[in-house]
């Protein structure tokens, strides 16, 4: 069962006006356990990111990097930069400059879902992406 919640989970999007005329779009993409690597099924959220970045060369990207409560809040403070770094080498990778690129990490800190130390939630591992500009 927890390899059929992963997809249905993978991407979602949203487009709001946000004041100075610039438009936001927000999507998320999440991680299997013990793992900062990009899932396939997460490509076609993070290609439709590179097509609207490439439509819009002024668009710039932040990514931040969140966690489940599972391990030191040391150890996901890091694990969420290198999630955040994965989804920024995607996009490089796919002709984004690294310099329209920014990333942050938190952690555990600012959980989708609230749990208790050391659990596991799918929902929790993830990259959010914000494109602002454009």
């Amino acid at each position: 069962m927890p390899g059929l919640l992963l997809p249905a989970l993978i991407a979602s999007a949203l487009v709001t006006a946000a004041p100075a005329q610039e438009v936001q779009r927000h999507s998320t993409v999440y991680f299997t356990p013990d793992s900062v690597e990009v899932v396939p099924e997460a490509e076609p959220a993070l290609d439709y990111v590179v097509q609207a970045m490439l439509a819009h060369p002024e668009m710039r990207a932040r990514l931040s990097g969140h966690t489940d409560r599972v391990g030191t809040t040391d150890y996901n403070l890091g694990k969420s930069q290198r999630m955040a770094a994965s989804v920024a080498r995607y996009l490089s990778d796919h002709g984004i400059l690294p310099a329209r690129i920014s990333t942050i990490a938190y952690g555990e800190t600012r959980p989708a879902v609230a749990t208790a130390d050391g659990a596991r939630n799918p929902l929790n591992r993830r990259v959010e992406i914000e494109l602002i500009g454009g």
